[in-house]
């Protein structure tokens, strides 16, 4: 593909490679910055032929599900309780400096070692500040902020909440910088796992043990490995609310005498919650951002916590579960372009030019995403968004072979 006129060309470079390096202290100090990030680095590599890159090449199904969740979210804010289109639309558009970005990796990085130079350089900065503020009780954020040391643990809250983004890269920066640089390879992703145990983030570390095992599997059986990862998430898209319904419940641990930790059975009750609720709006949903309005009782949730040991079902903001959020506010559709987007995500990596290993490596990433994305944030909130898209970017980014001239 033809890029930009060389001295444009040039200067995109730079600009990109200047907004990784900073995303590196993004990512643990200031993560809500991801939406700037995205929209700064969307705006650097913007160009005609990559707004062409883009959208070409992309399985079909990933661009029909991308396409029909955004334009499907944007008509069903016009029945959710919030009325707010104007906020659908916003957030959906995240899609497209994010798309123009994966265009540009796609385009640039084979011409330009610099490009993977700098978000490689920018996951190891990332690493030792995560290793720092774990270790130290978030000193450098709670100096930002101009807090005491008694804040330490909200302050690694908001630390921990960065580090999402951060397990997602550590599999496709280990193999980029493993080429060249086998032993510092192994040394970043044992740094890198460190710092995410550090955190207290559990959603974090029990994506990156689930994406160990996909990086092996799919590594060793590739098709039958991508295979089992599309058909197990399309079951459990297809069956989640009954499974939170019905099989998954409190009532149902109490009756085994299974006892989880307040925080598990809180996901539970807010499950359920939502799993009854999805059966009220069926089939199309209660619309965009509707959980907020549905579930309003955060002060009813909390006062109960403490006599009972355990949340009631409730709903406070969002059901913490991308797929049940999907049924709840977006119904069938978006549950159809959810498992759409997932298959056409596998489908690109089996068509790929990827070495096994790489391939590999991008699975995991994908796998690695998933804890969070059905344990922790609402599927609306921007930061959680821009992270998901600059995620796909810098997998791309990092595991397309720069290609030096003449070769």
């Amino acid at each position: 593909m033809t890029a930009d006129p060389t001295p444009l060309y040039t200067y995109r470079v730079g600009a990109v490679v200047v907004l990784v390096l900073l995303l590196g202290l993004v990512m643990p100090l200031a993560p809500n910055g991801t939406v700037a990030a995205l929209l700064l680095l969307g705006l650097a590599a913007l160009s005609s032929p990559t707004a062409r890159q883009s959208v070409t090449g992309l399985p079909l199904e990933l661009g029909v599900g991308l396409a029909g969740l955004a334009s499907w979210t944007v008509t069903s804010a016009l029945w959710s309780p919030l009325d707010d289109p104007g906020k659908a639309a916003r957030t959906v558009g995240l899609g497209i400096p994010g798309l123009v970005l994966i265009g540009w990796m796609r385009a640039a990085v084979p011409r330009s070692a610099q490009i993977q130079t700098a978000l490689v350089a920018a996951l190891i900065v990332a690493t030792a500040v995560f290793l720092f503020e774990g270790l130290s009780g978030a000193a450098l954020m709670r100096t930002l902020r101009g807090e005491e040391a008694a804040t330490a643990a909200v302050n690694l809250e908001r630390v921990g909440r960065g580090v999402v983004l951060f397990s997602i890269l550590l599999w496709p920066t280990t193999f980029a910088l493993g080429d060249r640089r086998p032993i510092a390879a192994v040394i970043f992703l044992l740094a890198g796992a460190a710092a995410v145990v550090v955190l207290p983030m559990n959603a974090a570390l029990v994506g990156l043990v689930l994406g160990a095992v996909t990086l092996l599997t799919v590594r060793v059986v590739p098709r039958t490995g991508l295979t089992i990862l599309a058909v197990a998430f399309c079951l459990y898209a297809a069956f989640a609310p009954w499974l939170s319904g019905k099989v998954v419940t409190i009532q149902a641990l109490q009756a085994r005498h299974i006892e989880l930790p307040t925080p598990w059975a809180h996901r539970i009750g807010i499950w359920s919650f939502a799993a009854e609720q999805v059966a009220t709006f069926a089939p199309w949903g209660a619309g965009f951002d509707a959980a907020r309005a549905i579930g309003a009782r955060e002060d009813v949730i909390e006062a109960l916590r403490p006599q009972f040991g355990y949340a009631p079902a409730a709903l406070p903001l969002h059901p913490h579960n991308a797929v049940l959020q999907a049924w709840l506010e977006l119904g069938i559709v978006g549950v159809i372009g959810l498992g759409l987007v997932f298959v056409g995500l596998l489908r690109g990596l089996w068509r790929s030019s990827l070495t096994p290993w790489r391939r590999a490596a991008a699975a995991a990433a994908v796998v690695t995403a998933l804890p969070p994305f059905v344990l922790n944030f609402g599927i609306w909130q921007a930061w959680w968004l821009a992270a998901l898209w600059l995620a796909a970017a810098m997998t791309v980014g990092l595991l397309i072979r720069h290609e030096p001239a003449g070769s």
